[in-house]
């Protein structure tokens, strides 16, 4: 691909239907090409294997994630849904950490759960010395109720090195309840 080479940015819109083609993320590993943005709606297993190879990413966002498609191994790789998101905060993040400036981790799909936020999850993010902005999907649930409302604003974590606090869910306004 010698005419992408300058290729910094790439942003793929739902309707790219082959988005997790192997030898397309491939290619862009093998001819060194390190993109600095990338915006996606959907993260699959090759683009998971390509940002673990390169760094110096500043923005990544999806806003759906593919797992659960096809039941255990959504790609045919061998790969576990549950293992890709581990690769994911393993790889992925550590690979591109001191560069990022933006993430977007935002899914809401049947598997959604395999990426709800942790308080571990959420300080390996907090360890982006660069971070300015964070949008994520955050489930906190307060137990007492039936219908799982949101419970009153929480902080991400506290302290964080690089991400001031800041509410990030709010109770229901009183005529909701």
């Amino acid at each position: 691909m010698p005419f992408l080479r300058s290729l910094t940015r790439l942003e793929l819109s739902r309707g790219f239907r082959h988005l997790g083609e192997a030898s397309f993320w491939s290619t862009l590993t093998k001819s060194k090409i390190r993109l600095r943005a990338l915006r996606i709606p959907k993260l699959e297993f090759p683009i998971v294997e390509y940002l673990a190879s390169c760094s110096g990413l500043e923005e990544f966002v999806f806003d759906h994630m593919n797992v659960g498609a096809n039941g255990d191994n959504p790609t045919g790789t061998g790969i576990t849904p549950t293992e890709e998101v581990q690769l994911f905060y393993d790889s992925v993040l550590p690979s591109h950490c001191g560069t990022l400036r933006t993430l977007g981790l935002a899914c809401d799909v049947p598997d959604r759960a395999l990426w709800y936020l942790s308080h571990d999850r959420l300080e390996q993010i907090a360890l982006c010395p660069s971070l300015r902005h964070l949008e994520v999907m955050y489930h906190h649930m307060n137990s007492e109720d039936p219908f799982m409302r949101l419970a009153p604003p929480c902080h991400i974590v506290s302290d964080p090195p690089s991400i001031p606090k800041f509410p990030l869910v709010r109770p229901f306004p009183q005529h909701f309840q």
